[in-house]
């Protein structure tokens, strides 16, 4: 006889088991989402650590590139590099110690297979110092002296909070930066096998005069109507910027720029230089033919020649008096008769882009930043020379000539001013003048300005280049001009 379960016990078993196997599926299927859950965050987590490591090899590319920068300055400071200045090419010289290309850093340690045993193990202890496991950092430094500044366009001459709308600075282009461009615009025409197929009917002024438009205050543009009127008819619609140009890429915005043009432009225009002034040992040939429409191809050929064979020019009033001297274009030299107020035969406005790169095996993150700087004069007038306490020790040990003893009571070293309003504000002195150059009264002592010439020399005078009284100060500093991070 065999014994059977009543129905009710098998069924109550097989809802026990069939509960059994839900909840386990239930939490099965919860710990694959806590788990899928975990290795997203886990995954997020690295990725944003990823992104803080970029982050700051990027940094530390920048901070490279700074330092190199701020050597630069100091060397260029540097009196015994001044005292070669006049037996070898010291500018092209001074030049490599920002332009020298650098490779990334830390070198990937496939790099170092070819080196010598002991040199290789030198080089892996170097690396395992360093710190840095998975990642690298690059980074550029190109002149921003040597492009054309399109902020240089801004209506300067118009007070701020002027009502008026209207006001054309520059009616028949001839201000020095619109020229420029005109001139750039022009040579593309000429130099172009086919100019209205590559540029349509590109009219250069037209162009400029849209760029002032772009950048200066109020509604009627540089043509008599609205500046606006064509932006708002875009897609979708925008208004004019009214302000100067953050990015060379903001020019793509401006009305008869297209891509094409904008590609033509881009490697010689900046928003970046700090005086506008261009440096006439690093402008390229095409920026070189705008200064002068007059010039031929055949003078620009000779004054690169002559450049590259005595490694570059000393100082600005060579410059012109060879273009204009030597080669003839007495127009040019007349058009600029106080050149240090174009031209620099040094870079003092910079670009740093740098890169911080993670590597992992599936992927690569990336961080970049694109740093602007310029060399400046940090206004130091008036301050107390630290740590000289006579009147012999402040003029006899003033190598870069750039304090005076202040013979008022209570006598003290003090940095002389650079212009009028330092010498009211910070020294309390008069602005006077004394054989026939600018100076700051202090009771019978006339201080000479900073740059001007003390006893027939000047730190960084040239012959040609204008008067004692317009010599600018040298660079001690540098300054941010834009940072941005990408």
């Amino acid at each position: 006889m065999s014994f059977k379960a009543p129905h009710s016990l098998r069924d109550r078993a097989g809802m026990a088991l069939l509960t059994v196997l839900v909840a386990m599926m239930l939490i099965s299927l919860m710990l694959f989402e806590f788990q899928y859950t975990t290795m997203v965050e886990r995954k997020l987590a690295f990725n944003e650590l990823n992104q803080v490591q970029a982050h700051y090899l990027a940094k530390a590319g920048v901070r490279m590139g700074l330092l190199r920068l701020a050597l630069y300055a100091r060397l260029q400071k540097d009196p015994n590099v001044k005292s070669a200045a006049s037996a070898v090419p010291v500018q092209t010289y001074l030049n490599l110690v920002w332009s020298l290309p650098m490779p990334p850093f830390p070198p990937a340690a496939s790099s170092l297979e070819g080196l010598l045993k002991a040199d290789k193990d030198a080089a892996l202890t170097s690396l395992k110092q360093t710190q840095i496991e998975d990642g690298q950092y690059s980074y550029t430094i190109q002149s921003e002296s040597n492009k054309i500044n399109l902020n240089f366009l801004m209506d300067t001459r118009k007070d701020k909070g002027d009502p008026i709308d209207f006001v054309n600075p520059c009616p028949e282009l001839f201000c020095y930066v619109g020229g420029l461009l005109v001139n750039l615009m022009e040579g593309f025409i000429r130099d172009s096998d086919d100019a209205f197929e590559e540029f349509g009917n590109l009219r250069p002024e037209e162009v400029v005069y849209n760029i002032m438009d772009w950048i200066n205050s109020g509604n009627v543009s540089y043509a008599g109507v609205d500046k606006d009127a064509f932006y708002e008819s875009q897609e979708p619609p925008f208004r004019a910027k009214r302000n100067r140009f953050y990015t060379v890429d903001e020019l793509r915005l401006v009305r008869g720029v297209d891509e094409n043009l904008f590609r033509k432009l881009k490697p010689y225009v900046t928003v970046y230089s700090y005086d506008g002034r261009l440096n006439i040992n690093t402008m390229s040939r095409e920026v070189l033919r705008t200064l002068d429409s007059n010039l031929p191809e055949s003078a620009l050929d000779e004054i690169i020649k002559h450049r590259n064979e005595i490694g570059s020019f000393p100082d600005v009033g060579s410059f012109v008096n060879y273009v204009g001297g030597t080669l003839g274009y007495s127009g040019f030299k007349e058009k600029f008769s106080n050149p240090d107020e174009f031209f620099t035969v040094g870079s003092e406005s910079f670009l740093i882009e740098s890169m911080g790169v993670i590597k992992k095996s599936a992927s690569e993150i990336q961080r970049s930043m694109q740093v602007a700087v310029a060399l400046v004069h940090a206004n130091k007038a008036g301050q107390v020379v630290e740590g000289v306490a006579n009147q012999a020790d402040c003029v006899n040990k003033d190598s870069r000539n750039e304090r005076f003893w202040d013979i008022r009571p209570g006598g003290r070293c003090l940095y002389r001013p650079a212009n009028e309003e330092e010498c009211k504000s910070k020294i309390a002195g008069t602005w006077d003048q004394e054989n026939g150059q600018n100076c700051c009264r202090i009771k019978g002592q006339c201080v000479p300005l900073l740059g001007a010439k003390i006893g027939g020399s000047s730190p960084g005078s040239s012959s040609g280049s204008g008067s004692a009284a317009t010599q600018k100060p040298e660079p001690n500093a540098l300054k941010l001009l834009h940072w941005s991070e990408s």
